[in-house]
């Protein structure tokens, strides 16, 4: 009973926990080989589904304001920098396709997720 109650405690708190990463918590804490195939099943059994993460506007208006004033300010400095590389840096996720976890009926949204390996 106290390992269920640990396990419903864990699922809460990684709600937003990538499918690997479950599976690693998994076969780490029990010492144990378990598929992923075998933790889906568990989790659809537990009312957990897979679900695009809402979209959320992460800037606001005041946001853009102040980045524009910034780039403005600093406009002279910029025009000495020879601009030739276009990498793209992804902050917050791999850029793949993501996915949360939860209860059917629950709603989260995407502005709470943080990294797709992160603990909390």
């Amino acid at each position: 009973m106290v390992k269920k109650a640990r396990n419903e405690k864990k699922k809460k708190k990684n709600w937003v926990a990538s499918f690997h990463y479950i599976f690693q918590i998994k076969a780490k804490d029990q010492e144990l080989e378990v598929s992923t195939s075998t933790i889906h099943r568990r989790l659809i059994e537990g009312h957990f589904f897979g679900r695009k993460p809402r979209k959320t506007p992460l800037l606001q208006a005041r946001h853009v304001k102040k980045r524009l004033d910034f780039a403005n300010e600093h406009l002279a400095k910029w025009r000495n920098i020879f601009w030739r590389d276009e990498s793209k840096i992804v902050v917050f996720c791999t850029g793949g396709r993501r996915q949360i976890y939860n209860e059917t009926g629950e709603c989260r949204l995407r502005s709470a997720i943080h990294s797709e390996d992160s603990e909390a």
